[in-house]
C-alpha cells in the first residue's frame, strides 16, 4: 500500500504546541465559569502584591 501524500497543515504556534486539554465535569465546568464570570473585587492586599512586583521587575 502507497502511503499517503502529506497534508499541507500549517505549522502550530508555540502555544499550540504546548497546550493541553482538560476534561472537567459538568460541576467542575460551572465552577470555573461562575469564577470567570462572577470573580470577587480585587483586593489591597492584591494591589500592594502587584506595585511591589512592578518595581521589583520594571514592568
Amino acid at each position: 500500500m502507497k502511503p499517503s501524500p502529506p497534508v499541507n497543515t500549517p505549522k502550530p504556534t508555540r502555544s499550540a504546541v504546548n497546550s493541553r486539554q482538560l476534561e472537567l465535569s459538568v460541576a467542575d465546568s460551572e465552577a470555573f465559569a461562575d469564577a470567570l464570570l462572577n470573580h470577587k473585587p480585587v483586593n489591597a492586599r492584591l494591589r500592594e502584591t502587584v506595585q511591589r512586583y512592578r518595581a521589583e521587575t520594571g514592568v
